[in-house]
């Protein structure tokens, strides 16, 4: 088989009745792209994600376009040739040469046309004619009923992205376009379709599940075809009779090293090649990947609230420690490995063993998998229904069999699946949010949970593990019960400070999260205005979640006061972030065997917007990152408070045993000197955990504003983990104000910065950005005593001397904060009649 590219050349227009912002005529088309893309890049829309010309751009969703694109047909054309487009966005129908090859409506299947007698040996003309999403939504509603839905526009009447219809961390651009590559491929006799692989591994043995789609094209049949399977040092023959569709086998693979996920072992994978030959001297097609043998399996257990949820890879439970991943661009929804590989490093770096890929999205890119194979990081596959109640009616009923189909026998192979979901919070929509009302008896996708998903992943996986939905309960009628199955935390946010996170005890934890502002060189560039202002309208536009502002003001607030006007808000916010979800993973991880696992919302951004990520839209790590990163640690130490007693928690998620000492330490914050001292040795098995209580003079204290403690856990003399605890919030804290020294010392690409405390100072992290919006840093959120050191490394062309650097807010610390803090409730506390 041979493929020719159709890439490039592509051109596109507005059709029907053209609204009076399209361009007169073509404008150049990207492909793999969307319109908006295509429109941005010619100059006719301005940047969709700068201030509020998301608004502006409304009209480009309620128009219809069309792509077009000449090309010559390749010389030596074989018996069969198949127009391939690897993603159509959405509601198209495709012509070539003035000949309807088909209509389309659903952006998450490919699509292949036979184009044999339709190719003129000189020049074609390939035309795509994509309808207005929004137009075909609100047809939908008009012809099945309007059904519940979240936000504005009723995305569940279309087999597309809901994040194109606007999130609560995302931008309304309704798009269209061909959003995947498209290609010629040219055939004869057969053609090496879908493959579908699985795997499972047991005490050293490997074991494989192949189901190979062949397809004919009608011309003469070579003799001898059989399908090669080359898996490590096992070669599998398999006789393809003339004619056959589906050649399915079973191969053992002993003696073979398995697939493990980050903080278990290796991600060992082998190559795999399957090859379609023929005696007849037809050349072979062949299809090489990388393949892990490893088994997964759902553990539960049950008590008196009910049974618990956990994922064992090779026999083992994984404590899970993970994030939530939403769509990389709603623009450009097709994007580079290099930007899935820096995320998914990201995510491997904060100690992560799962990526969840929500279900408003898409079913990425083979890249995605591919690099969480080599990473070692589980993928909880999201079926893509999100928050609405969805048709079941046809022609969406085949759709959605149809791209379940597609999905499952593409990406099942990855050793990285660790499971399949039916949905993200529908059945916790229909039982709690009022959804019975609206429907008056209509459907709501409730089949397709229970019913076409199971059986889909049955029958081309079936050692894969499929749940119908998240939130889940067992057995409980609440699906999104604390004690029984998979919850989602979002009381703390929409109602209710973090420390309100030590109120539930999940069994696991598939979405909890905290809002936090994105780096200031991401807020810059969205507001590409003057000055920079996090109370004003347009940056306020690029804040979706409902009452987000007044959340995200109450909760900081509460932690550091009232901010507002002052150039500290940006980083107290970034700052609230980042202890909220520390607080909140370190109160999951002391559940100890209660739980087993979190998925933190929301690993990665798709624009410049307040919203739930660890990562923003410019690539930056937040805050939030770092504080993640720490409480994700193999081998981590938290302080607690249970009924009026404090305990150290000490959690060991390595695969050996550990034998070190605690360390416990009250810190006067203005001296630095300990003041109280407890020490414990500690013996934790392989994947266990231990608690300490605490002493009572340890913590008893007559002024904890001005008092810390700080937990220090070593092995062999070596610091393996170290938490600091306050007593009071920061508002209230006194802490000194920041006193460090600065030395830069030159390195490769940029510098080594060397901050060393002379008082307390309180997460120090350093904002580059301010000084060099292109460079880049790598650094932890420290907090360090006088006398302590931090090195971060910056790379940047700019030459830079200490003076650059030594100042907020580059320079940031909770001192900053606290000092602003106690300056605002002096200067409120001097008001008449003002109480505080």
């Amino acid at each position: 088989m041979i493929s020719h590219s159709l890439d490039n050349g592509w051109v596109v227009r507005a059709v029907g009745p053209v609204p009076p912002q399209a361009p007169s005529g073509a404008v150049a088309a990207p492909v793999p792209g969307s319109v908006h893309a295509a429109l941005r890049a010619a100059g006719v829309i301005p940047d969709p994600l700068v201030g509020r010309n998301e608004r502006e751009v409304r009209w480009v969703g309620e128009t219809d376009w069309e792509y077009t694109l000449d090309f010559e047909a390749p010389a030596g054309l074989a018996e069969r040739t198949d127009l391939v487009f690897d993603g159509l966005d959405t509601i198209a129908t495709v012509e070539l040469n003035g000949a309807v090859l088909g209509a389309v409506m659903n952006q998450h299947r490919s699509y292949r046309f036979d184009v044999t007698g339709h190719l003129r040996a000189d020049s074609n003309a390939l035309t795509v004619r994509f309808a207005s999403p929004l137009r075909h939504i609100r047809e939908e509603v008009a012809r099945l009923g309007a059904r519940p839905h979240l936000f504005d526009d009723p995305f569940n009447m279309i087999r597309k992205s809901a994040a194109n219809f606007g999130w609560d961390w995302g931008p309304s651009l309704p798009t269209a376009g061909i959003w995947r590559s498209v290609r010629l491929e040219t055939w004869s006799g057969a053609r090496l379709g879908g493959v579908t692989t699985q795997t499972r591994w047991s005490r050293g043995d490997g074991f494989l599940r192949l189901r190979a789609e062949i397809e004919w094209s009608g011309g003469s049949p070579a003799p001898g075809r059989r399908l090669e399977v080359r898996v490590g040092d096992t070669i599998h023959t398999v006789a393809v009779e003339t004619g056959q569709t589906l050649v399915t086998t079973a191969i053992d693979v002993p003696d073979i090293e398995p697939w493990w996920p980050r903080s278990h072992g290796s991600p060992v994978l082998h190559p795999l090649e399957v090859r379609l030959m023929s005696d007849g001297g037809a050349p072979p097609q062949s299809r090489a990947s990388r393949i892990g043998f490893r088994s997964i399996d759902i553990v539960s257990s049950t008590d008196v609230d009910g049974r618990g949820f956990g994922i064992a890879v090779n026999g083992e439970i994984v404590a899970i420690r993970g994030a939530n991943w939403i769509p990389l661009d709603i623009l450009q929804p097709s994007r580079p490995a290099t930007e899935y590989r820096r995320l998914l490093e990201d995510a491997a770096d904060a100690h992560m063993n799962l990526i969840r890929v929500w279900g408003g999205g898409t079913y990425e890119a083979d890249a995605f998998y591919e690099i969480c194979d080599e990473l070692g990081l589980l993928v909880w596959q999201d079926f893509l229904f999100a928050c609405a109640a969805y048709p079941e009616e046809e022609p969406l009923a085949s759709e959605v069999e149809a791209e379940a189909r597609e999905a499952v026998s593409r990406l099942a192979g990855h050793a990285c699946i660790a499971l399949w979901c039916g949905n993200n919070e529908n059945l916790w929509g229909n039982t709690d949010w009022n959804w019975q009302a609206e429907l008056d008896g209509r459907t709501w996708g409730e089949r397709y949970y229970f019913d076409v998903l199971p059986a889909i992943v049955q029958e081309l996986a079936p050692d894969a593990v499929y749940i119908p939905g998240s939130p889940f309960s067992w057995q409980d009628p609440d699906p999104n019960a604390q004690g029984d199955g998979i919850m989602h935390a979002w009381d703390v946010w929409n109602q209710l400070d973090y420390e309100h996170y030590a109120d539930i005890r999940p069994r696991f934890v598939s979405e909890f999260g905290f809002q936090g502002p994105p780096s200031w060189a991401a807020v810059a560039a969205a507001l590409d205005e003057g000055d920079v202002d996090l109370e004003g309208e347009a940056w306020l536009g690029h804040q979706k979640a409902e009452d987000g502002a007044e959340k995200l003001r109450r909760t900081t607030t509460a932690h550091f006061g009232d901010l507002a006007g002052d150039d500290v808000l940006h980083w107290a916010q970034q700052l609230n972030q980042a202890h909220a979800l520390q607080f909140g993973i370190d109160h999951f991880r002391s559940l100890g065997a209660r739980n087993h696992g979190m998925i933190v919302w929301q690993l990665n951004d798709c624009w410049p917007g307040m919203s739930w990520s660890l990562v923003d839209s410019t690539g930056r790590r937040k805050p939030a990152w770092a504080a993640v990163r720490r409480a994700y640690q193999d081998t981590s130490v938290a302080i607690a408070l249970r009924d009026g007693k404090y305990w150290a928690i000490v959690v060991n998620e390595k695969d050996h045993e550990l034998r070190g000492r605690l360390d416990l330490e009250r810190r006067d914050l203005e001296s630095g000197e300990a003041v109280g001292h407890f020490r414990a040795e500690l013996t934790i098995a392989p994947r266990g955990s231990a608690e300490v209580r605490m002493p009572a003079f340890l913590t008893a204290t007559d002024d904890g504003a001005a008092e810390a403690l700080l937990a220090r856990l070593t092995e062999s003399g070596r610091t393996v983990a170290t938490r600091w605890h306050y007593f009071a919030p920061v508002r209230e804290l006194r802490l000194p104000s920041p006193r460090y020294d600065l030395e830069l010392e030159r390195s490769a690409g940029g510098y080594v910065i060397r901050i060393t405390a002379r008082v307390h100072l309180r997460d120090l992290w350093l904002q580059f950005d301010r000084v060099d919006a292109d460079g880049s840093v790598e650094q932890e959120l420290a907090t360090l005593a006088p006398g302590e050191s931090a090195e971060i490394r910056v790379r940047t062309e700019l030459e830079l001397a200490a003076a650059d650097l030594a100042r907020f807010p580059v320079v940031c610390t909770a001192n900053d904060v606290a000092e602003r803090a106690s300056r605002a409730s002096t200067t409120a506390a001097s008001i008449p009649g003002n109480r505080r």
